[in-house]
C-alpha cells in the first residue's frame, strides 16, 4: 500500500505536497469559515483534478486508478455526475450543511471530505482523465460541463457575500456579530473570485485538449486522403 502511495514522478510529488499542505488546514476548517470554503474549493477543484491529470500523464506507464465498482449507468452519464457534484457543493456551503458538519465535529468533517473527493473524482475523471476514462464524453461536452459548473460555484459565493446578516449562526457563534458577518462575506467573496479563476484554468486545459484532438484528426484525415490519391495514381 505504501509503495503505491509513493510519488512516481514530479507531478505525483507536487500533488502529494499540496495534499499535505491542505491537510494542515484540517482543524482550521472547523473553526474558520473562509478557511473552510477555500479548503473545499482547493480539494474539489484543485487537488482532485491535478491528481487525475497526473495519472492521465502516466497512462502508458502505470495502472490507471479507476472506480470499477461504480454503476456504469451512472458513471458514464455527464448529467448525473454534474448533478451529484452540484448537490454536494450546495449542501456543504449551505447553512444546514455547515451546521451539520460543525455539529458532528471531526466525524462530520471526514464524511464531508470523502463525499467531496467522490463527486470530484467522478466529475473530473471523464473530463481531464486518460483516454480510457474520457472515451464516453466528447470534447464539446467536457467544455460545456466545465462552463456549466462555473455558474453554481460563483453564484453560491456571490449570494453568501451579499447577505446582510449571518446565515451560519452556530458556526460563527463565538464571534461578535460584526466580525461574524465580515468572516461570512470574506468566505463568500473568496469562493466567488477563486472559483472563476480555477474554473477558467480547467476550461483552458479542456479547450486546449479539444483543439489538439481536432488537429490530430485533421492530420489523420489528410494522411488517409493523400494515401487514397496516391493509390489512384
Amino acid at each position: 500500500m505504501l509503495r503505491k502511495l509513493r510519488p512516481r514522478n514530479w507531478t505525483d510529488a507536487v500533488v502529494m505536497l499540496l495534499a499535505l499542505g491542505w491537510s494542515a488546514t484540517f482543524l482550521g476548517q472547523m473553526h474558520s469559515l473562509p478557511i473552510n470554503f477555500v479548503a473545499q474549493l482547493f480539494l474539489t477543484m484543485g487537488l482532485i483534478p491535478l491528481f487525475i491529470l497526473s495519472k492521465a500523464s502516466q497512462a502508458d506507464r502505470v495502472e490507471q486508478v479507476t472506480f470499477d465498482n461504480f454503476p456504469v449507468s451512472f458513471a458514464d452519464r455527464a448529467i448525473p455526475r454534474w448533478c451529484a457534484f452540484v448537490a454536494v457543493l450546495i449542501f456543504f456551503h449551505s447553512p444546514i450543511g455547515i451546521e451539520t458538519v460543525y455539529k458532528f465535529g471531526i466525524v462530520g468533517q471526514c464524511i464531508s471530505i470523502l463525499l467531496q473527493i467522490w463527486v470530484g473524482y467522478i466529475y473530473f475523471a471523464p473530463i481531464l482523465g486518460s483516454p480510457a476514462q474520457t472515451k464516453n464524453m466528447s470534447h464539446a461536452h467536457r467544455v460545456f460541463s466545465l462552463f456549466a459548473m462555473m455558474v453554481p460555484e460563483t453564484m453560491i459565493g456571490f449570494f453568501i457575500y451579499i447577505q446582510k446578516e449571518t446565515i451560519y449562526p452556530e458556526f460563527l457563534s463565538t464571534l461578535p456579530t460584526a466580525q461574524a458577518l465580515h468572516e461570512q462575506q470574506l468566505a463568500g467573496a473568496l469562493m466567488w473570485a477563486l472559483a472563476m479563476v480555477v474554473d477558467a484554468i480547467w476550461l483552458a486545459i479542456a479547450v486546449q485538449k479539444w483543439f489538439s484532438n481536432e488537429e490530430r484528426r485533421g492530420e489523420e484525415f489528410n494522411e488517409v486522403w493523400f494515401a487514397e490519391q496516391d493509390n489512384r495514381l
